[in-house]
């Protein structure tokens, strides 16, 4: 690397690091959402949707936010082979999984008749899918553009 050159790799490290915590929080979340389901008496209390849904948006937020850090790496990266049918694949394949996960919340919801809770939760869902789409895919793909 000449002295001119910008040596980004530290900080696509630190990118990195900080999408495994965002996994692991949003992992985590999930795992309280399940245990809150089947260990409270009655999940249907007030009290009890007011913090699922709290949890449902934390873990949506977790995940987005580890998705556009996960995107960012891209931005900082000296070489990168054209984007092929496989490698979109892959990551629409990545995207569908990390989406679908916020609809098995919801399914977990409707499962102990939480119907309000998966409508309110669906419409936290759906803002999150519209904020991939527009804040990470949409940039994503026209900068892969502009590079290749």
């Amino acid at each position: 690397m000449t002295k001119n050159e910008k040596d980004y790799s530290d900080y696509v490290d630190q990118l990195l690091n900080l999408t495994n915590g965002l996994h692991f929080f949003a992992g985590f979340i999930f795992t309280s959402i399940t245990i809150l389901l089947t260990q409270h008496p009655e999940p249907s209390q007030m009290h009890a949707q007011v913090t699922l849904l709290f949890l449902a948006v934390l873990f949506y937020l977790f995940v987005f936010l580890a998705l556009y850090a996960w995107a960012e790496v891209t931005y900082f990266m000296k070489n990168i082979p054209p984007l092929s049918k496989r490698r979109t694949a892959f990551n629409l394949a990545i995207l569908l999984v990390l989406s679908m996960s916020g609809v098995a919340i919801i399914l977990m919801f409707l499962l102990w008749n939480l119907v309000y809770l998966a409508l309110a939760s669906g419409v936290v869902w759906v803002s999150y899918v519209i904020s991939v789409l527009v804040f990470i895919v949409k940039p994503f793909q026209v900068y892969r553009e502009k590079v290749s």
